[in-house]
């Protein structure tokens, strides 16, 4: 408790909390005010001082109770209440307040002197604190007299010398008597802890025998026992006091005993026998004698108190050290050192030798040492140097290895220490068994030599950092690493950080500031220089020791070298990133399937295939919900009976619908799967690359291989119709002709005349026949004109009635302002009666065809759909039926020759490819749309002709044929061709001449005398084909007009030029009357 809890413990009163500070305050001033009126109740003999003056201990006390930072407020407590008692006393006010500065400057001078000198927790039982109350009581109180005895001095109210010294003992004796007793008892109390009741009896006759002797002392009643005769009694009844009892009992006796002194009559009245023959003689003995009385009974009992206090702290210092060794786990013996025999031993001792105490005092500790001891030398010899070490002062520590009483070896680690004693040969040995630490110090040097042996191998360098002292500390490996040495490597951070590359330098010392701050692990990797100019990657582990008070104290840990692996990783990267962006690049995503999870996972290329994001349900009937309806139950199938039944390898070709944009793709899945024992299936990881373009690119072939075949059929039959054209061709120009000129001779109204019709009909349609093969092997011979379609279909559309029949209507529907073409008339003929063939044939009953031109344009968006045509302006004819229709595979097959669908002898087949062959040959388009039971639509883009546009009259054919009487020189290889032309033109009034050869054509023309005005020539020739006799002819005749003939095909034509703008031609089979049309036509051209 604190001296303010002892004067005032802090009350609550009705619930409110009290000021323990005010009411300290307030039991001060009011102390000091009644000690204050007591003292003035018993007045000096002169009547001016009181003969003990209680207020100044009680002042005293107070300061001394108080902390120093209260003793202002406490001094200013006294100097108020001593005011008060002075005044209510009758004191001036001017007296009072000199007294009272004198009084206060008394106990501020008299605690701090005590404090000063023995602290602040004075008790009064010490001799040191007891010497300091006695200096207080006369030095502190000498200067508190000398002021209040001068001013009491300059007013006149006393004596300097008499005041000075009333004032000095009265004072004083407060200060020794009741400063002790209020601080004791505050303190310590007057009744022991341990209360016992012998000696309560021995206090209670203490303090009857202190106050019968003070009676028979100080009061005249008591004198007749003349025990006043002998005063120093009391010196042995305090001394008793001091003996047996403490302190505060001193004080409070002495207290008592001034109490009666100053109250008795002999004190005023006297006699004193010891002296004084006046009142304030006696009384000053009187005082004089209460002080060294207190002051011997105080010091004494303070001196036995101390001696008390001392015998009592070596006594439990005695029981600690005994219980100190009786309890120590280490063995510990004392021995003399020159019988080297063992005085005592504690428990431990017994246990670690393995005999009993009695055992032990036989003999010395050295009986139980072993030949062999850890230092290496014999066991006297080294006994004999411990001891002379021992002897000189020096606290010997050293290892034994000992046998025990019971067998046991064990290794001890002993500490020697001479004991204080008589003949100093005492010796306490201490042995602690540190076999288990050996034998793991063992363990540890092993285990760290493998460890060392290991970081070598795996060259790991270990450091260690005090962070505090800033020293740094590395093994070998770590010096190799840095490629330092310990003579280079100056240790401390510094010389680390100077090892960093530059650009690692203040990221690598941030992230080791973080792991100081404890915000992170030590776990870097970063670059360092060695001395030689070598970078090499160190990754550093490490672990931050910590402080009490949780600062960094030291980093530990280890260096790697994983440059290699750095390069490894850097070529790992480089290869992922390669296979990644192929796998980009090729569309091919990854995938792993874990079947007992039933869960997969994919890459983020495989996403991108699947167009699906993180949040995916990525089950297998999520994988599922991503391919195709038509091929899940494949699919599953597939998985189930190939890949997990039958343990195959994951290969398939599948459709899949793109998640994000309902686009449908073709995938190929590939992957190994992976059983268990039990061949159950574990997992299944692969590839699946998206092979949408190569499944278009294989259609697109496939379509092209169909085309190319188609081709090749038609340019197989080009070429059969090209080889057989020429005679064929040749044969039938025989039989038309004779034929005709026949029905020349015969008249028209002869039996003989409709059979020759009837020859000439079936060679024109052999002719016609010829035509077609040729048509759909675009090698027909045509004459393209500049036209104006809807005038050329206008021209057929009664043909076109009469061939489609009465029960079909034909609309036709055009608009204006239509673009020219360039094409020959007849080949628009034999498009459309083709088409409104095929299309009567398709309607049963009655029906209607509908034929549209109009102007349109092709741009982009129709050849990604065609990638054959070409962008630009067209003209469109589309021609329409609500006929039966087709199917898909008939549509595919429509234009191929010899294809038809009609009944046997119904059709040829190759009506609909001479259309086809048409259009191509002159880089136009055709595309057909048709549906079963709906009709069909075939729509033909013919291209725009962008040159000057001539108005062409269309030939006239009136009979009779046109005749002449010009000279014609008419040359044929094929004789019978000859002499049927011959014929024809002579006929007609013109000269011929004929030459079965170009040879004799050029002999001819050279002998004939007059002018040759027309040259009608095959082309195909041998020796000399048409267009080079032509030539020299016309070397010859400048004016020459020339006309050529030919059964062959038009690309066999086309070589040869014939077929170019200007030139005349006629093709073979012809009609006697296109003969001469073509010759009248020729001779008449200027």
């Amino acid at each position: 408790m604190t001296p303010e809890d002892n004067l005032l413990q802090k009350p609550q009163t009705g619930g409110i909390h009290v000021n323990a500070d005010i009411i300290r305050l307030a039991l001060i001033g009011l102390a000091y005010f009644a000690t204050n009126k007591i003292a003035l109740l018993f007045p000096d003999a002169e009547r001016v001082l009181a003969a003990v003056w209680p207020a100044a201990g009680v002042g005293l006390a107070a300061l001394l109770l108080s902390p120093r930072t209260s003793w202002s407020r406490v001094l200013a407590v006294i100097f108020m209440a001593g005011n008060i008692a002075n005044l209510i006393t009758g004191r001036p006010l001017l007296n009072s307040l000199c007294f009272m500065t004198a009084n206060c400057l008394e106990s501020y001078g008299s605690a701090w002197l005590i404090t000063r000198w023995c602290g602040e927790n004075v008790r009064f039982n010490k001799t040191r604190e007891m010497s300091a109350l006695v200096c207080a009581a006369t030095l502190a109180n000498a200067a508190s007299a000398t002021v209040s005895s001068t001013f009491a001095f300059m007013i006149g109210i006393g004596a300097f010398k008499t005041y000075w010294l009333t004032w000095w003992v009265a004072d004083g004796l407060g200060l020794l008597i009741v400063t002790p007793v209020i601080v004791s008892w505050c303190l310590t109390g007057s009744i022991p802890k341990q209360f016992r009741f012998g000696q309560f009896i021995e206090t209670v006759c203490f303090y009857g025998v202190m106050i019968l002797c003070a009676f028979f002392i100080f009061h005249t009643d008591f004198g007749t026992l003349y025990i006043g005769l002998y005063p120093f009694l009391l010196f042995a009844v305090i001394s008793w006091g001091a003996l047996r009892l403490n302190v505060t009992t001193i004080a409070s006796s002495t207290l008592i005993l001034a109490i009666i002194a100053v109250t008795g009559e002999n004190v005023s009245a006297g006699p004193l026998l010891w002296g004084g023959d006046t009142p304030q003689e006696r009384l000053l003995i009187a005082q004089l004698f209460i002080s060294i009385l207190a002051a011997t009974g105080m010091f004494l009992s303070a001196s036995l108190t101390e001696t008390r206090n001392a015998a009592k702290t070596i006594k439990d210092s005695e029981e600690r050290f005994r219980a100190l060794i009786e309890q120590a786990p280490e063995a510990i013996v004392v021995f003399d050192a020159d019988l080297g025999k063992i005085v005592t031993a504690n428990p431990a001792a017994e246990r670690l030798f393995g005999c009993s105490q009695d055992e032990l005092l036989i003999g010395g500790p050295q009986r139980f040492y072993t030949q062999s001891q850890p230092d290496g030398h014999a066991v006297e010899d080294s006994m004999a140097e411990n001891n002379q070490r021992m002897l000189a002062g020096e606290i010997v520590k050293t290892e034994r290895s000992i046998r025990t009483a019971d067998g046991r070896d064990l290794i001890c680690e002993l500490h020697l220490v001479r004991l204080p004693s008589e003949s100093g040969r005492l010796v306490r040995g201490s042995f602690l068994d540190i076999t288990e630490r050996r034998e793991s110090e063992k363990k540890i040097e092993e285990t760290a030599w493998r460890l060392e042996l290991a970081t070598a191998s795996a060259s790991l360098g270990v450091w260690d950092w005090n962070v505090k002292d800033n020293v740094m500390i590395w093994d070998d490996q770590m010096m190799a690493l840095y490629g330092h040495t310990r003579q280079t490597f100056s240790g401390g951070i510094e010389a680390w950080q100077n090892c960093l590359h530059p650009d690692e330098l203040e990221a690598t010392w941030e992230d080791c500031q973080s792991a100081l701050r404890g915000e992170s692990d030590w776990n870097y990797e970063f670059r360092i220089i060695r001395p030689d100019g070598v970078v090499r990657w160190i990754k550093a582990n490490g672990e931050v020791l910590w402080g009490q008070d949780g600062s960094p104290i030291r980093m530990l840990g280890i260096n790697r070298d994983v440059t290699d692996s750095k390069e490894t990783e850097k070529l790992l990267k480089e290869k992922e990133f390669l296979f990644r962006e192929s796998q980009q690049a090729a569309m091919i995503g990854s995938y792993k399937c874990d079947f007992i999870a039933g869960k997969w996972e994919s890459t983020e290329v495989l996403d991108t295939i699947f167009g699906i994001d993180a949040d995916y349900d990525r089950s297998i009937q999520g994988w599922l919900r991503i391919v195709h309806p038509d091929d899940r139950d494949t699919m599953d199938r597939y998985l189930m009976e190939e890949v997990i039944s039958n343990h195959k390898t994951f290969s398939k070709e599948y459709r899949i619908i793109r998640q994000n944009d309902g686009e449908i793709l073709w995938l190929d899945g590939r992957g190994k799967a992976e059983f268990d024992n039990d061949g159950t299936i574990l997992s299944l990881l692969g590839t699946i690359q998206d092979i949408t373009e190569r499944k278009k690119a294989e259609n697109e072939k496939a379509k092209l291989e169909a085309q190319l075949h188609q081709a090749q059929k038609m340019e197989s039959i080009g070429s059969l119709a090209g080889g057989v054209a020429h005679d064929f061709n040749n044969k039938l120009s025989v039989i038309l002709g004779y034929a005709q000129l026949a029905q020349m001779v015969a008249g028209s109204g002869s039996n003989i005349h409709s059979h020759l019709q009837e020859i000439c009909k079936a060679a024109e349609s052999s002719a016609d026949l010829t035509r077609q093969l040729l048509a759909f092997a675009r090698q027909q011979t045509i004459t393209p004109k500049i036209l104006d379609l809807n005038k050329t279909v206008t021209g057929m559309f009664k043909m076109l009635n009469r061939l489609i029949g009465e029960n079909i209507h034909l609309d036709w529907q055009t608009k204006s302002d239509l673009w020219p073409i360039k094409f020959d008339p007849s080949q628009i003929d034999q498009i459309l009666a083709n088409l409104c063939v095929n299309a009567r044939d398709s309607i049963s009953e009655n029906g209607k065809i509908s034929i549209e031109t109009e102007n349109s344009t092709i741009d982009e968006s129709y050849i990604t759909r065609y990638p054959d045509v070409l962008t630009g302006d067209y003209v469109k004819i589309a021609l329409s039926d609500n006929g039966c229709g087709m199917d898909k595979d008939t549509i595919d097959r429509i234009f191929e020759p010899f294809f038809t669908t009609k009944e046997e002898g119904k059709g040829t087949g190759l009506g609909l490819a001479t259309v086809f062959g048409i259009v191509k040959q002159n880089n136009g388009i055709i595309n057909v749309y048709s549906e079963p039971g709906v009709g069909t639509t075939f729509t033909i883009y013919l291209p725009r002709y962008r040159g000057k546009f001539e108005e062409i009259e269309p030939e006239r054919a009136t009979i009779p044929t046109p005749r002449g009487l010009e000279t014609i020189l008419l040359v044929e290889d094929e004789l019978a061709i000859l002499n049927m032309a011959a014929m024809t033109l002579t006929r007609q009034g013109y000269t011929v001449l004929s030459a079965n050869s170009s040879t004799e054509a050029l002999r001819l023309a050279q002998e004939y005398a007059g002018r040759i005005n027309l040259l009608i020539t095959d082309l195909i020739m041998p020796e000399m084909n048409g267009k080079k006799l032509s030539h020299a002819l016309q070397s010859l005749n400048p004016q020459l007009k020339s006309i050529f003939m030919s059964g062959y095909t038009a690309d066999v034509i086309s070589q040869h030029g014939v077929l170019e703008e200007g030139v005349n031609f006629i093709q073979k089979p012809f009609l006697l009357p296109d003969l001469a049309f073509k010759v009248r036509k020729a001779l008449d051209c200027t």
